[in-house]
């Protein structure tokens, strides 16, 4: 029996910096392309890689403005990869995040992803793997905040049964962990009232009235607190508690990914010296971000940057969040069936 998703049933003006942040995200979100570099060889062509990880061309697709991309980007202008022996070009497309694991196979290699994601595709047939960790939840850098406007009338996670709740995925890890922390507090999770919307757009939704509240993280956090909304917790530690869990993922085709596993491991050891850069050089690290994430300068200037953070462990370690995961689920209601987390997660 396979385990599916389970469908759910059903002011004052922003700060000037979340106005610019909102453009700028829109203008990256609806441009005709995306930004594409490439740390060496032959650019953007398809993938060459083949046969026991032989190959040395692949394709990576990020996220826009995530803090996420930064190890891959610090790896590409360090010259990390090549060193490595890899020729990695990098995309930012402009599809919905939730769509990157689709095109894997087509246009990309590896793609950043979530644990429900995951699932999902592995229920609906796709040949799906996690290839290794990415970036954690932490404390100063909140994975999925739980914000209100002033003056709202919910005041805590206890009040948000029936109410509307904003967020770039109703099916993703963001909102299955708020789920699960509103369940921990005695509300039943499916009288929440999930809404789509592209992130950038979220803040301005929140602050018209269109969303009661809604999930958010850095950069878009810090200027609707500073406008007078009201960061309610984070979902992630609210759920999970410690240690903290990833947030985010590196997923491949299976197939890809069984043939290509010396090139996934040395990407993987180009990220890992990449994280030491960033702990070593962090005005450095600060520079490549605020050029490559799309930001204006002075939000990207302001993102939380922790190295520390990012963890891009293989094997045993995502199989055991895998499972967390599936545990989650099926107590939010959200998730039936069987699944094998081990299936999941390529053997490094």
């Amino acid at each position: 029996m396979s385990r599916r998703l389970v469908p759910r049933r059903g002011a004052k003006p922003i700060a000037a910096v979340l106005v610019a942040l909102v453009a700028a995200l829109l203008v990256a979100a609806c441009g005709g392309g995306s930004d594409s570099t490439s740390s060496g060889g032959t650019g953007g062509g398809g993938s060459e890689t083949g046969g026991e990880g032989g190959g040395s061309s692949i394709r990576v697709a990020l996220v826009q403005a995530a803090t996420a991309n930064l190890p891959v980007e610090v790896a590409a202008a360090e010259g990390l990869f090549e060193k490595q022996g890899l020729d990695v070009t990098v995309d930012t497309p402009n599809i919905p995040f939730s769509q990157l694991p689709a095109a894997l196979g087509k246009q990309y290699d590896l793609v950043i992803g979530t644990e429900p994601g995951l699932i999902t595709a592995a229920d609906s047939g796709i040949d799906l793997k996690a290839v290794s960790g990415l970036q954690r939840d932490n404390p100063k850098d909140p994975g999925a905040a739980l914000v209100v406007p002033e003056g709202s009338p919910i005041k805590s996670i206890k009040d948000i049964g029936g109410k509307s709740v904003g967020a770039p995925s109703t099916v993703g890890n963001n909102f299955s962990a708020l789920e699960c922390w509103a369940r921990k507090e005695g509300v039943d999770p499916s009288s929440i009232r999930g809404l789509e919307a592209a992130t950038p757009q979220i803040p301005e939704l929140l602050e018209s009235g269109r969303f009661e509240s809604a999930l958010l993280f850095e950069p878009l956090l810090k200027p609707l607190v500073d406008g007078g909304s009201t960061d309610l917790g984070n979902a992630y530690q609210e759920c999970f508690g410690e240690p903290s869990q990833y947030t985010s993922l590196w997923l491949a085709q299976g197939s890809w990914a069984e043939e290509n596993n010396e090139a996934i491991s040395k990407f993987l050891a180009a990220l890992e010296e990449a994280q030491g850069v960033m702990e070593k050089d962090p005005e450095g690290s600060r520079a490549i971000y605020i050029k490559t994430s799309g930001l204006p300068p002075e939000a990207a200037e302001n993102t939380p940057i922790i190295p520390d953070e990012f963890d891009f462990s293989q094997g045993e370690p995502i199989v055991e969040n895998i499972e967390l995961w599936v545990e989650v689920l099926e107590e939010n209601g959200t998730f039936e069936g069987e699944v094998d987390p081990e299936e999941l997660v390529l053997s490094p």
